[in-house]
């Protein structure tokens, strides 16, 4: 019977006369036998490490059973483990852009089979995030120097004194990317490149004379200043 194991033959008065399966006896008058099997145990449930859900490039799987000495069989396209399925006997290698449903059963001689294990793993590619090497008058930095495809990407820009941050330039190969106004963008399929816009800041110099406007002059951070002519007073030496 499934589940259990032949263990003996027994005699009306309850003697083991055979631990045979097929028991050959003479019959010289009426006697009984009764047959008795113990229950087999079952194998434990395999699982997996890490467990289920989305990962990146790539991930190994790990199948593990409690059962020692048990063989662990597995599947890796939807199908019920059989005992011609393959044996575990390493980490299962996953690739990127891949959705895969392991199944794994362990099994064990005299014992039942264990249940079905089953776990779902997404493996998503990720792009490079690349801060451009000719930026000037400023620094930029991003959270993350790789990303999956949709994932949220935030940039700092950190002007140099006398400088002010005035717009992003993000590229893939195939074109510009948008920033959002609080300084993000939504990773595309693709490496990208970041780079940043840093202007001088504008500074106002006023002439006066008497507390009268004279000349008003506005020049760049780091710009040479050179002065309007000295102002003159009649009757006064500057």
């Amino acid at each position: 019977a499934d589940g259990y194991l032949f263990s003996n033959w027994t005699n009306a008065q309850g003697a083991v006369v055979s631990t045979d399966a097929i028991f050959d006896f003479e019959i010289t008058n009426d006697t009984a036998f009764t047959a008795h099997f113990t229950a087999m145990g079952v194998v434990a449930t395999p699982t997996f490490s890490p467990a289920e859900g989305t990962y990146y490039d790539a991930v190994n799987v790990e199948l593990e059973g409690a059962t020692s000495g048990a063989t662990i069989h597995y599947t890796t396209d939807g199908s019920t483990p059989t005992a011609s399925s393959a044996i575990y006997n390493g980490p299962i290698s996953l690739a990127a852009t891949s959705t895969t449903t392991i199944n794994a059963i362990a099994m064990m001689e005299n014992m039942t089979n264990s249940a079905m294990a089953s776990a779902t793993y997404t493996v998503l590619p990720t792009y490079t995030v690349t801060i451009a090497d000719n930026i000037v008058n400023g620094t930029v930095r991003a959270n993350v120097t790789r990303a999956a495809e949709g994932v949220t990407v935030n940039l700092t820009a950190i002007a140099d004194e006398g400088y002010h941050f005035a717009a992003w330039n993000v590229t893939t190969e195939t074109g510009a990317v948008e920033v959002s106004a609080n300084n993000s963008f939504a990773m595309p399929a693709g490496n990208v490149t970041i780079s940043a816009t840093f202007v001088a800041n504008e500074y106002t110099i006023t002439y006066m004379l008497d507390n009268t406007v004279y000349d008003v002059d506005t020049f760049a951070f780091g710009t040479t200043i050179t002065l309007v002519d000295n102002p003159t007073k009649e009757g006064y030496n500057l």
